[in-house]
């Protein structure tokens, strides 16, 4: 039932989305300068959403339906690449009390998860990350490469290898032992009063799962947020 309402409203949304991305394409023919730049970044913005209500629609039917499953199918992703194509619409996102740090030291290697995934996990990362500094902070995002050896992957749950490691750390109020057991459950949230949906994680958890990767959290009340996920190489070729 509450795959059907969801599938409801997600076309609803998609025809306005698709409606915004129309207006965009036009708009772009007819401004230039920093005026086309920034239509530009709506555009890219609806994009995202329309793979943000996808992603809703597969989760909410259940984790039979693989809510991730392109991501192993679809090209690979740069890490690197995105988070510098990206960081405009995340430093919006992530609002003017936040600083915006971007490390880049993944040697353009490939991720084996689809662009759009990758980009959706990023955004929900530092969605999650400005409700955790209200007042404001840093967030450090950090594209690297890892080997997990026999003992480190089977801690994560992964199959031992090269991996691109993308570490999302905030200065925010952290997360205490009782809550981070549950920050992936679908529908749970600290923030409810606030409008949020609990959905943001359990979405990062599903796409990360399905490219075979893994999510790693350490952090205690008071003491910020890292998380870091890591994503399997894809062989060259």
């Amino acid at each position: 039932a509450l795959g059907r309402a969801t599938a409801g409203v997600a076309h609803d949304v998609n025809n306005l989305l698709a409606a915004m991305r129309c207006r965009c394409d036009l708009l772009e023919k007819q401004v230039a300068g920093e005026a086309r730049d920034d239509v530009a970044c709506l555009r890219v913005a609806a994009e995202h959403a329309s793979a943000i209500v996808e992603q809703l629609v597969r989760l909410a039917r259940g984790p039979g339906r693989d809510p991730g499953r392109r991501a192993t199918d679809a090209p690979a992703t740069v890490p690197s690449e995105a988070l510098a194509a990206l960081a405009p619409i995340l430093g919006h996102l992530a609002g003017e009390r936040v600083r915006l740090e971007l490390d880049l030291r993944d040697d353009g290697r490939r991720a084996a998860i689809a662009p759009p995934c990758f980009d959706q996990l990023v955004v929900n990362l530092v969605a999650n990350a400005r409700t955790a500094m209200p007042e404001g902070g840093t967030l450090h995002l950090t594209a690297d490469l890892e080997h997990a050896d026999a003992a480190r992957a089977r801690a994560l749950g992964v199959a031992p290898g090269e991996y691109v490691v993308l570490t999302a750390a905030d200065t925010g109020c952290g997360i205490d032992v009782r809550t981070r057991e549950q920050i992936f459950e679908p529908w749970f949230t600290t923030g409810a009063d606030a409008g949020r949906s609990g959905l943001g994680l359990a979405t990062v958890a599903a796409l990360v799962g399905a490219a075979r990767g893994a999510v790693e959290v350490v952090s205690g009340a008071g003491a910020g947020a890292p998380f870091a996920i890591g994503h399997p190489l894809r062989p060259a070729g």
